[in-house]
């Protein structure tokens, strides 16, 4: 967790990816709905990894407990957002659940690169 800049980069870089291609093929809602929910990724991601930071070698009871407390607020703020979208209908709804999970997308590709042998 060492590179977190490197990272925000790669969540931004997947989503207004998403977003063109989508844009490009004509789902306007969707595309928006990824332009919605990317900050609300970037910001996951900067949460927890500060707290995770925070934690260090030796974690004690404190720390776990913000550490649980900031991944409570990751999951209320992607539910408010999604909550939010829901009455503009499926397409912009899919779009900002595209746009929350590019995070997890991010994290996936550096699964994939571990596995692979690959430092990055």
């Amino acid at each position: 967790m060492d590179n977190q800049w490197g990272r925000l980069r790669a969540i931004a870089l997947f989503g207004f990816g998403c977003a063109v291609v989508l844009f490009v093929v004509g789902l306007r809602g969707a595309a928006a709905g990824v332009v919605a929910g990317l900050p609300i990724s970037m910001v996951n991601h900067f949460m927890l990894h500060s707290a995770m930071r925070a934690l260090g070698d030796r974690p004690d009871d404190r720390a776990q407990y913000r550490l649980m407390q900031r991944v409570m607020v990751r999951l209320i703020l992607s539910a408010v957002i999604l909550a939010v979208a829901a009455p503009l209908g499926l397409e912009v709804l899919l779009g900002v659940l595209t746009g929350v999970l590019a995070e997890v997308m991010v994290y996936f590709g550096d699964a994939a690169k571990a596995a692979l042998g690959r430092k990055g």
